[in-house]
């Protein structure tokens, strides 16, 4: 029981980590423009539901690997026991590896091509538009960075090859990432810019800290799984 409160609680860091990543954070001002759309009264109710629907896209990636461990699941677990020691030595090699990085303010990313916004999506703003701009972002326009990100929830997979497992991690890491988008979307809109210009201001200070978590991250899946 202690052991899968772990995987939750390591599950949901994973995904408030992949809201701040300041590689990332930068489209979060293209995402205001969503909660105040011109010619319409602000609302609480809107912020909320376009905060969720950009969360929504923005997972999508996670969600594509979470669905492929998830279809290999059944027949991987008959192998994983013998391979286990294995798998927690690379994850505990790999996650110090990009901690150290991270460690030194800097930003880790796999080398996957950055688009540019498509031009058809610039200036709009709403629900229509709100979904497709979080694929791009959690997708093709940042996923060298936020695909980086979800190596321990990978290695989380591993660790518990069941169906069962797998989509509960990936609902709490969901949970995770919708919860400060939500949060911010309710901020007035000078909050949401002192808040953007303050993660901007202290990039290093977060990248450090989530190469703090990747250390950790790896010396719990070594030493406790």
């Amino acid at each position: 029981m202690v052991l899968l409160v772990s995987h939750e609680i390591l599950a949901f860091a994973i995904g408030v980590a992949s809201t701040f990543l300041p590689c990332c954070f930068y489209c979060y001002p293209g995402l205001f423009a969503y909660f105040q759309p011109e010619g319409e009264r602000a609302s609480r109710t809107r912020a909320v539901i376009v905060s969720l629907v950009f969360a929504a896209g923005a997972m999508l990636v996670a969600a594509f690997i979470t669905l492929g461990f998830y279809l290999i699941a059944p027949a991987a677990r008959s192998v994983l026991p013998q391979a286990q020691a294995a798998v927690n030595g690379i994850a505990f090699i790999v996650l110090s590896a990009i901690g150290i990085i991270y460690l030194t303010g800097r930003t880790f990313s796999l080398p996957i091509p950055r688009l540019s916004l498509p031009s058809s999506m610039v200036g709009n703003h709403g629900y229509r538009y709100a979904y497709m701009y979080g694929v791009f972002v959690g997708g093709p326009g940042q996923a060298h960075c936020t695909v980086a990100l979800m190596i321990p929830l990978v290695f989380l997979f591993f660790a518990s090859m069941t169906p069962v497992a797998i989509v509960s991690l990936f609902l709490i890491y969901s949970i995770g990432r919708i919860i400060p988008t939500v949060i911010i979307g309710l901020m007035v809109q000078d909050s949401q810019i002192r808040f953007a210009n303050s993660i901007s201001q202290h990039s290093r200070a977060i990248n450090r800290l989530i190469g703090i978590s990747f250390v950790v991250a790896g010396i719990f899946l070594f030493f406790t799984i």
